[in-house]
């Protein structure tokens, strides 16, 4: 098999990323020493296993790359743009970038955007409604990446992906994915992926499930010995993070007026956020605490670096003519931005930190590859609203949902019990009681009828989509946001009542912002392709991130499913360009 029955060599030094409390820098003056596992090489394939042939490529591509990253908005790499220098630079410059591309869908959340971006298959027919959904047999919420026997997998996702075509195609190809987010790995991943490894927040370790087979480990067990023992054990036993305990997360400079890029620090009063940001509490030594504390800065971004690093280098990815794949999902920003806002000097930090990681990650895959022999798309799963009350405070109009919308949401429950009678209508969320309404004299659309009309009389409610309206499968409506919330419904999963409040209000009451809407702030995402020999530039035409797998599977020779929502713009990343591009535009 190919890089499986492989001997350890001796570690290698490698110059890399410093943990410091300052910006993780590539400076030779910082200095950390990864004791990478080389490989011994399994010869060539067998004749059996044909590598895809690439009819658009030459040199014949050996791996491709999807590259995420958690609540990119399509904005930022306008507004930030002067300030990119290494990968994001690289990817602007010279890949190919789809200006005016988003996700078609409702619910626009990280399990719903990565088997998206994945499968070339919208939520409806893929199954990954949300993160998590009511499930009526179990009687309970469902988790999107849970199973009963693995603990986690791809188990919920109802179509295969890219990494299942590509096996499908040459059962020799490798592939694997990574992620902070066990959901964003896995959905990636799809169905025959070798391997997906996540953050153990508790251990900071790099872990995986049951489904997965040899990478797995009883974590509570004794440590591996021998043959039983991984690379992955080699890699999370040197403890990389204990390097920045007793750090805290500070800015990188910027010689740039962030005023000027619409950046700026909300008035908090006597809790305004400011850097530092501590990692961890009162405590001498790394433990759990400390790990956690660690999720939400943007440091376990270049972790995940130095992890796929170690992944490409141990599994020998694109090593051979055999085609494999790696799916990397970068999360922090995600959770940067859920608590800072998109308007955020903290934003703009871990978007610098991602450009470098990014840099530093192509120039590893050029030395052991040869780029001129990859492949990379990139993306993100979803974008995010800016907070409220920084819209307010710059003049512009936005509004957080209060206590006035939420006891008009609670005063339904009073209004159907009078209507209908003092049955449980609802069971929880936004999903009908289907027992009680079929036993009942009335019919579930009118339920859901109600339950909307009482809904629309709420301030700040534009429109309730019931799944009676959504259920029936048609033409494609021309309004996008009925387009999006049909393609967001998947009959059995997707609650019967789906709220689509007025643009620029939060259905948040906490502190912060968030994403999950149908509007362009959280639909814009960037969709880039970087190759060999492709034209560089912008494509204004409109695209959908159910376009990544089809388009990369065109490129890359791959054969997909007859039934995909998704479609192939290969045609348009091959055509020659302007190097100019096209201007990109604002949909706000």
């Amino acid at each position: 098999m190919r890089g499986r029955d492989r001997q350890p060599m001796a570690s290698r030094p490698r110059i890399k990323y410093s943990f410091a409390a300052t910006a993780i820098t590539t400076s030779a003056s910082a200095m950390l020493f990864l004791g990478a596992l080389g490989v011994t090489s399994c010869g060539p394939p067998p004749e059996e296993y044909l590598p895809p042939v690439s009819e658009h490529l030459s040199p014949q591509p050996r791996l491709f790359v999807i590259i995420t990253i958690d609540q990119l908005r399509a904005d930022y790499f306008i507004r930030f743009r002067p300030l990119f220098q290494f990968g994001l630079k690289r990817f602007l410059d010279e890949g190919v970038s789809f200006t005016n591309a988003n996700h078609d869908h409702n619910n626009t959340v990280t399990g719903v955007g990565h088997a998206t971006i994945s499968t070339g298959a919208h939520p409806r027919n893929s199954g990954i409604v949300g993160n998590y959904w009511y499930d009526r047999e179990l009687g309970e919420r469902v988790y999107c990446a849970a199973d009963p026997d693995h603990y986690r997998s791809p188990a919920n996702l109802q179509v295969s992906n890219i990494g299942d075509w590509l096996k499908a195609r040459s059962p020799e190809s490798k592939v694997f994915t990574a992620s902070a987010k066990d959901r964003a790995a896995i959905m990636l991943g799809g169905h025959k992926a070798d391997s997906a490894f996540w953050y153990d927040d508790s251990t900071g370790d790099w872990i995986t499930s049951s489904y997965y087979g040899p990478y797995y480990r009883e974590w509570s067990s004794d440590e591996p010995e021998g043959e039983d023992r991984t690379w992955v054990d080699d890699f999370n036993d040197q403890k990389l993070l204990d390097q920045i305990f007793g750090s805290a997360w500070e800015q990188i400079p910027v010689d740039w007026d962030l005023e000027d890029l619409d950046v700026g620090i909300l008035d908090e009063g006597v809790y305004q956020p400011a850097f530092p940001h501590l990692i961890g509490g009162l405590e001498i030594a790394p433990d759990a605490s400390f790990y956690a504390s660690l999720y939400d800065t943007p440091l376990v971004d270049p972790y995940l670096e130095l992890f796929a690093e170690a992944l490409i280098e141990n599994e020998e990815l694109g090593a051979d003519d055999v085609l494999d794949y790696l799916g990397l999902s970068f999360s922090q920003l995600d959770l940067v931005g859920h608590r800072y806002g998109p308007n955020s000097p903290e934003v703009v930090d871990t978007l610098l930190r991602i450009d470098r990681i990014l840099g530093d990650l192509f120039e590893f895959i050029d030395e052991k590859v040869g780029l001129e022999r990859v492949v990379v798309a990139l993306t993100s799963d979803h974008g995010i609203m800016d907070i409220p009350e920084y819209r307010q405070m710059k003049g512009r109009e936005g509004i957080r949902a209060g206590v006035d919308e939420v006891l008009c949401f609670q005063q339904v429950h009073w209004a159907l019990k009078e209507k209908f009678g003092d049955e449980p209508w609802v069971i929880r969320d936004f999903y009908l009681d289907l027992d009680t309404v079929e036993t009942s004299s009335f019919s579930r659309r009118e339920i859901e009828d109600e339950i909307a009309r009482q809904l629309e009389q709420c301030d700040h409610v534009a429109e309730v989509w019931t799944a009676s309206e959504l259920a029936p499968e048609g033409v494609e409506p021309e309004d996008r946001y009925h387009r999006r919330f049909l393609h967001g419904f998947s009959p059995g999963r997707s609650p019967d009542i789906m709220v689509q409040f007025e643009p620029w209000v939060l259905d948040d009451l906490d502190h912060g912002s968030t994403h999950g809407s149908a509007y362009d702030h959280d639909t814009w995402v960037p969709i880039l392709f970087y190759a060999s020999g492709i034209s560089a530039g912008d494509i204004p035409d409109p695209v959908y991130t159910v376009d990544i797998a089809p388009t990369l599977a065109g490129l890359l020779g791959i054969e997909t499913p007859g039934d995909l929502d998704g479609v192939d713009r290969s045609a348009l990343i091959m055509a020659p360009r302007s190097q100019e591009g096209a201007a990109p535009g604002d949909p706000w």
